[in-house]
């Protein structure tokens, strides 16, 4: 909303359309903002690993309790429901931090950026003003959090 100010008055704008922009522009900002508390808010380590422990404890057990009905069916039950589980797990971890694996919010924040300045017939830099991540920066990103998420869960 800041460069959205800097604007100057003139034939191309009147001061309602200016107006509608930077509210506009200030609604985009809540929604950030509101994102970024959402990323913040981490996610008790005592309960990742609380879930995990018994997670892996029932996946034991569970071959002992339905051996006697299933016979040898126990194996390909097991092992099935012990992958859907954990499955479900990963996936769990997976929602806990959105922001980091699935979606380049740097790209879009560029992307629309430089829309913005098309529009509004500004310059628009050269260089993006916020770093975007390479395919090979961001696969490290996230190998390096699995492998703490891995030492939190042992």
């Amino acid at each position: 909303a800041k460069e959205m100010v800097k604007i100057p008055y003139g034939q191309n704008w009147s001061s309602r359309e200016r107006l509608s922009l930077i509210s506009m522009a200030n609604k985009l900002s809540e929604c950030v903002s509101a994102c970024e508390r959402l990323v913040q808010t981490p996610v008790p380590l005592h309960y990742v690993r609380h879930t995990s422990r018994f997670l892996t404890i029932w996946c034991f057990m569970l071959p002992l309790v339905i051996v006697g009905d299933m016979k040898w069916m126990t194996v390909p039950i097991a092992g099935l429901s012990t992958w859907a589980l954990f499955g479900i797990q990963e996936i769990g971890l997976l929602i806990e931090e959105p922001f980091s694996r699935s979606l380049m919010l740097e790209v879009f924040s560029s992307t629309i950026n430089s829309d913005v300045m098309q529009t509004v017939g500004a310059e628009i830099p050269s260089t993006p003003q916020t770093p975007i991540r390479t395919t090979e920066e961001t696969e490290e990103a996230v190998s390096s959090a699995a492998a703490s998420r891995e030492k939190i869960s042992a």
